[in-house]
């Protein structure tokens, strides 16, 4: 559930990004292709996490099944870590996409650093 939740999460703030960029079509580009690369990583690591199992009772289930077999742990404890470390480089690109989008506007002071505190709220 974890990665389904981040993935649209951070699909909803790409939309968000997409409202604030429509007159830059490099910051357009861009999120889309944040948008297609996070569609496919977050595939590729759901799929093996769903699937671990077969049959999938035997996830929940080892001690009264017999004949199950899953992935080894320790290639399930890799796809985890890379899905985190993929993640927290999206999250550095959305980031780093919503300065870009905002440095040249002109706003108040207080709504900069409004601003600046959200978004450092956010890679915590």
């Amino acid at each position: 559930m974890f990665i389904i939740t981040t993935f649209v999460v951070k699909l909803a703030i790409c939309t968000s990004l997409l409202y604030l960029a429509q007159r830059s079509r490099v910051f357009r580009l861009a999120i889309y292709t944040l948008a297609v690369f996070m569609t496919t990583y977050s595939l590729i690591f759901w799929l093996p996490s769903i699937l671990e199992c077969r049959p999938q009772k035997f996830i929940y289930d080892k001690k009264d099944m017999e004949g199950g077999e899953c992935l080894p742990v320790s290639l399930m404890r890799g796809l985890e870590i890379t899905h985190t470390l993929t993640n927290s480089g999206a999250n550095i690109f959305l980031v780093a996409l919503l300065v870009a989008i905002h440095w040249g506007r002109i706003m108040e002071k207080n709504s900069k650093y409004g601003l600046g505190a959200v978004v450092a709220l956010g890679l915590l």
